[in-house]
């Protein structure tokens, strides 16, 4: 998956009261004693024919991977190391459902799995945004590889929102960037939010910036931190993962 880019940045239907009002207004033209009858059978169609269409819906989003129902949001801290200066610190972030509960529950598979243990900040892009979120690990990165369906946009790209990355509709993996300015001009690119930053956004602002957009994605997934180690020994990365106690919403 890629992120966006510097420069411009790479209900159900059929619902009685509508249906009853459009069959009344049609069958009212011309239609006179005929029209209960009329009226009776176009309802009938017209909601048999919603109940199939919500319930292909119904199944196409189970298929795709539509999130739990009442999925929570978590808080969940980042231990960042090799941070300008050599230096450690704790990022907390705290996840959204309801601005993006397809992306929550990816972000939580993740964190679940301890994926993000390890992972480099390969494109640290300043005043812009740090990307991360491809395993160390080719073998664990290829796992992986299912796309997820997108979120509406509901939140907003400001500062400290954290978001998954993407190369087109429908396809976020595992890679995502925090926001370290407002970018709400991705709001409009399909960029949806999945949660914030709450504690640690100074420690963000220290992630090594050295290498900006060196690092090639393709041969982190297919050698890993091998390949960042040798090439960008400095990169600054996640040491740990924990979550912390289920968020308040």
């Amino acid at each position: 998956a890629m992120s966006p880019a510097v420069d411009g940045i790479t209900s159900e239907t059929g619902r009685t009261s509508d249906v009853e009002e459009m069959a009344t207004v049609r069958i009212d033209q011309g239609r006179g004693t005929r029209k209960c009858t009329i009226f009776g059978s176009i309802v009938s169609v017209l909601l048999i024919g919603a109940f199939i269409f919500r319930e292909n819906i119904l199944v196409d989003s189970t298929a795709r991977g539509a999130a739990p129902s009442g999925t929570k949001g978590r808080t969940v801290t980042f231990t960042l190391a090799s941070l300008q200066g050599g230096g450690t610190g704790n990022v907390t972030i705290l996840t959204r459902p309801s601005w993006a509960p397809l992306g929550v529950a990816q972000f939580h598979a993740l964190v679940d799995a301890g994926f993000f243990e390890g992972c480099r900040f390969f494109r640290v892009v300043p005043n812009f945004m740090v990307q991360f979120g491809l395993s160390g690990d080719p073998a664990v990165q290829s796992q992986w590889k299912k796309a997820i369906t997108d979120d509406p946009v509901v939140g907003s790209n400001t500062r400290g929102v954290v978001t998954f990355a993407t190369s087109g509709p429908n396809t976020r993996t595992t890679q995502l960037f925090i926001n370290t300015k407002k970018n709400s001009f991705l709001d409009g690119q399909g960029f949806s939010p999945i949660g914030e930053i709450i504690a640690g956004m100074e420690f963000v602002d220290q992630i090594n910036d050295e290498y900006r957009e060196e690092p090639n994605q393709g041969m982190i997934e297919s050698a890993g931190n091998a390949y960042l180690e040798k090439n960008f020994p400095n990169l600054s990365y996640i040491s740990s993962t924990e979550e912390n106690a289920p968020a308040t919403m």
